[in-house]
């Protein structure tokens, strides 16, 4: 079998679970801990409920984190959507908030799949980019807002 060429089509298992969206210019990059609350926010978009009454909390959380926006929708697209989309799409969906251990454990797991792998799972993402594209002008906003004397 030929090699690819393709630089998404590889194994991932070997490195950690920031690997595929650290940002090299970010010196929290690589501590899991500065991700947990980000996971947690991001997954709030995934309960069986009007995710819309979380928008403040997953904005303040987003806007106080580490990360560019860039690689917020990263994360969003390529750590927790695929751990948790499926909640989308249950009939008795989890609709009270993911239990932060579980989630963090399933989010771990998912990582260390290929990023090809990943990419699979992006079944109704057209309802997560509605989100973020609501979300963004707000992070931005937020994070203006404490940058201005």
């Amino acid at each position: 079998m030929a090699a690819t060429a393709d630089p998404d089509v590889h194994d991932l298992d070997a490195h950690d679970v920031n690997a595929d969206v650290a940002n090299a210019d970010d010196p929290n990059a690589h501590e899991p801990d500065a991700r947990i609350p980000v996971w947690s926010a991001l997954a709030e978009l995934y309960l069986d409920t009007d995710v819309t009454q979380s928008y403040d909390h997953v904005v303040r959380t987003l806007a106080a984190s580490p990360y560019p926006l860039e690689t917020l929708h990263e994360i969003l697209m390529y750590e927790v959507h695929p751990a948790v989309y499926p909640n989308l799409i249950s009939v008795a969906g989890e609709w009270a908030g993911f239990d932060e251990v579980w989630l963090v454990e399933r989010i771990k797991a998912v990582c260390r799949q290929p990023r090809w792998r990943r990419r699979m799972s992006q079944w109704l993402r057209f309802d997560i980019d509605a989100h973020w594209r609501t979300l963004t002008p707000m992070i931005q906003a937020a994070r203006s807002a404490v940058a201005q004397p």
